[in-house]
């Protein structure tokens, strides 16, 4: 395991994100919020890698999340879940998937904006999850219908 911690030069939660995503042919994250500033970020870290499947799970809890971050991924092919349950859904969990290695993550307080991937003071451990136990998390809150629900128009309208 390795620790990134962000706010300095060069910008390590950035560079470890795109380390996750580099030989991942799927890629899986989980977070609070979504900006704009956030998917330009991750759309130019999955651009060079090998990333076919992007799923994305994220609150519109409090109005954080923006709404035109949420169409822009959804515009780009990726499936975008909302957490439906009525607790605070706070992860921040970035995992690179592929079939015939070790899940890599990135696990700490980055939510998906350009302050927490480029500039914020973040602390985020990066490593392999051989036992896929990060992966299984995930799809149990993204799988499952009484967890999160995909965004859709209506719900779109009410984040606007």
């Amino acid at each position: 395991m390795k620790f990134e911690f962000g706010g300095g030069s060069p910008p390590s939660i950035m560079e470890a994100l795109r380390q996750v995503a580099v030989n991942s042919d799927t890629l899986s994250i989980a977070v609070s919020y979504v900006q704009v500033s956030g998917w330009e970020l991750l759309k130019s870290a999955i651009a060079g890698s090998k990333v076919k499947n992007l799923r994305l799970l994220c609150t519109d809890q409090l109005g954080i999340t923006d709404p035109n971050a949420v169409r822009a991924i959804l515009n780009s092919g990726a499936s975008v879940h909302a957490f439906t349950g009525k607790a605070v859904f706070h992860p921040k969990v970035f995992i690179g998937s592929r079939a015939s290695s070790a899940d890599q993550f990135l696990l700490g307080s980055a939510n998906l904006s350009r302050s927490a991937l480029m500039t914020g003071i973040e602390a985020d451990c990066a490593g392999e999850d051989p036992k896929g136990e990060l992966l299984e998390w995930f799809n149990s809150y993204f799988d499952d219908v009484s967890r999160s629900v995909p965004f859709d128009k209506e719900r779109l309208e009410a984040l606007d």
